[in-house]
């Protein structure tokens, strides 16, 4: 009595929900997949040094423009939605005025040149996922009334989402 006592409570465990899974026909699980948006900017070629020469005092009363050759690259990469890249420097009374202009556009289409102040200014506007990229010029102009001297400015490009 004993032994089919056993057996017995062996066979219910085995057929019960609770005993172990019987091997189906078919069997699935969930595999979730997230593709994380990608947001970023870079700058390559180095830091940028313009210099003015003033003219000689006949000429005093022009306004005196410096421009870099271009080497400085800005790139980006936006697989979310569209956006755009600001830019501004951190001096608020600068000395001269500097300006920027994106040359070579590819992913987005730039706002043409643009005097740089202590305030975001839209520089490029991007292409819903787009990876681009642009040259940068830089040009500084001094008027005649300028004092001597030297502004360093620490010049900051920001890549948002546009809503």
């Amino acid at each position: 009595m004993k032994r089919s006592g056993i057996i017995a409570g062996v066979c219910l465990f085995v057929l019960s929900p609770a005993g172990v899974a019987m091997a189906g026909t078919k069997v699935s699980h969930r595999v979730t997949v997230t593709v994380i948006p990608v947001s970023e900017i870079a700058i390559s070629g180095g830091d940028v040094s313009l210099t003015i020469t003033r003219p000689p005092s006949d000429q005093a009363l022009q306004a005196v423009t410096a421009t870099d050759g271009g080497a400085s690259q800005l790139k980006w990469t936006k697989t979310d939605a569209p956006g755009k890249i600001s830019v501004k420097t951190d001096i608020s009374s600068p000395r001269c005025e500097l300006r920027v202009v994106a040359r070579n556009v590819t992913g987005g289409a730039a706002a043409g040149e643009v005097t740089l102040t202590a305030r975001d200014v839209d520089f490029v506007h991007i292409n819903a996922r787009a990876a681009g990229g642009c040259s940068l010029t830089y040009k500084a102009t001094v008027k005649p009334e300028t004092i001597p001297g030297t502004d360093i400015h620490a010049v900051t490009y920001t890549l948002t989402t546009q809503l």
